[in-house]
């Protein structure tokens, strides 16, 4: 027996939004390459570059990660039924061409009848 929570958190786009979090850190990690070419430009000595680049690694993580979490708080539901929307959308195209082909032949059936009409 699956437990509720199990099931609707089954039903959302988890690793996609775990990729965002990653990614999130990424952009970290490359606001911290600029910090230690900075620093190598003013001469900055070695050691204190490295920390100075750590430390804005994790911090500008963070950041992003915020930023991210701000807009995508949550993953996003995933479409499982993808082929069943297509078979839907299948059906109502075909009734739609029945649709047209009843509509065309009630126009050419409406001028005969017209036309017996006025000759009573």
């Amino acid at each position: 027996m699956r437990l509720t929570a199990v099931t609707n958190a089954s039903r959302y786009d988890w690793p996609t939004w775990f990729i965002g979090i990653m990614r999130s850190f990424l952009s970290g990690g490359s606001a911290a390459l600029f910090t230690g070419t900075g620093g190598a430009v003013l001469g900055i000595p070695g050691p204190m570059v490295w920390k100075l680049m750590g430390i804005n690694f994790i911090l500008m993580g963070l950041y992003r990660l915020g930023e991210f979490l701000q807009l995508h708080g949550a993953p996003d539901q995933l479409q499982h039924k993808l082929e069943e929307a297509a078979a839907a959308t299948q059906v109502v195209a075909e009734q739609a061409t029945k649709a047209a082909e009843a509509v065309a032949e009630a126009k050419a059936i409406a001028p005969e009848t017209k036309k017996s009409g006025n000759t009573e």
